[in-house]
């Protein structure tokens, strides 16, 4: 069996903050407790939950852009966590990201140009021509002029901005790009575009995505496998048909449930969930869960569910699907 392109076990994040006023106190916040997943050659993989369950930090933890607390992370076998100085550099230019907002991830004061050669500068990849001449190339790839090169970001509109992020990761060749919520900030239009246009880098490039959004209906168009995120950990994984036409998790039927379907005839039933969300300061005992869930039982309010494959590559921690003997 082939190895993935990227394998991350077991990824954990713990912040220390401090809140309250006048007399602040020392908390603790679970971000990430135990995240595994894998990215295939070539393949969109997606991370999906509401906001605050952590999957923008298991991005950033899997990067290096802050540091896990544990865990493994493997890129093409090796171990990416454990890489030090000249190494870690050359293997970043393999691991790329595309963040969410298209305009706080560019510096306002330099041209596009600038932005976009930068990079290869930091890791003396050619010659002043041959940085000139990729840039060039790389704005064409992204479907933007030439002498947008010698513009500002202000120049832009958003959907532009996040082509010039996209262009930006493209730079350096890499393997692997992290996508943070890459269409959330863009009208809905625009959002299809861009959809498109990573679609297109994908098939041409054989890129790998970790694809991270909070809209099922973005993920189902993009991805090919999903995982689904609450309060730092996957509650279900497996095949995108398979997750969004016959979810097994009641959060993620939840989520499905909730998601908008583009067809003013269907008839659509909006589901509800009871209780409140839980905060990941002082998470429920048992599965997080439970408080929300319309299936809970007394097991949900004192164990967490084990991860249960309930079919190849199907997997799911609920206590209504218990392992096999």
């Amino acid at each position: 069996m082939t190895a993935p392109l990227l394998d991350v076990a077991d990824l954990r994040k713990t912040f220390v903050v401090r809140r309250g006023f006048p007399r602040a106190e020392t908390v603790r916040v679970q971000a990430l407790a135990g995240v595994s997943f894998t990215v295939g050659e070539g393949e969109a993989f997606g991370l999906v939950g509401e906001s605050g369950c952590g999957k923008s930090t298991a991005g950033r933890a899997l990067l290096r852009l802050i540091e896990p607390d544990g865990g493994r992370v493997l890129f093409r076998g090796e171990d990416f966590l454990g890489a030090r100085s000249r190494r870690l550099r050359e293997l970043r230019q393999k691991l790329q990201i595309v963040f969410q907002d298209p305009f706080a991830s560019l510096n306002p004061r330099r041209s596009v140009g600038r932005t976009l050669a930068e990079p290869m500068h930091v890791h003396r990849l050619g010659s002043k021509a041959e940085i000139a001449r990729r840039v060039a190339d790389v704005l064409d790839e992204v479907g933007l002029p030439r002498d947008a090169a010698d513009k500002y970001p202000h120049e832009f509109s958003g959907g532009q901005r996040q082509r010039i992020g996209i262009a930006r990761a493209l730079v350096l060749e890499p393997d692997l790009i992290v996508a943070d919520e890459p269409v959330s900030a863009l009208d809905v239009s625009i959002q299809a575009q861009i959809l498109l246009l990573l679609d297109r880098l994908k098939e041409r490039r054989g890129l790998g995505f970790l694809f991270i959004s909070h809209d099922l209906g973005v993920v189902r168009h993009f991805c090919r496998r999903v995982a689904v995120m609450y309060l730092g950990r996957i509650v279900e994984d497996g095949p995108a048909e398979r997750i969004f036409d016959a979810p097994l998790h009641p959060y993620t039927r939840a989520l499905r449930d909730a998601s908008p379907v583009p067809d003013p005839r269907a008839k659509v039933t909006m589901a509800r969930l009871e209780g409140e969300v839980a905060s990941a300061i002082n998470p429920p005992s048992g599965c997080h869960f439970h408080p929300r869930c319309p299936h809970a039982m007394d097991r949900c309010r004192v164990e967490y569910p084990e991860v249960t494959e309930v079919e190849p590559g199907r997997r799911v921690a609920c206590h209504l699907y218990p392992a096999a003997a």
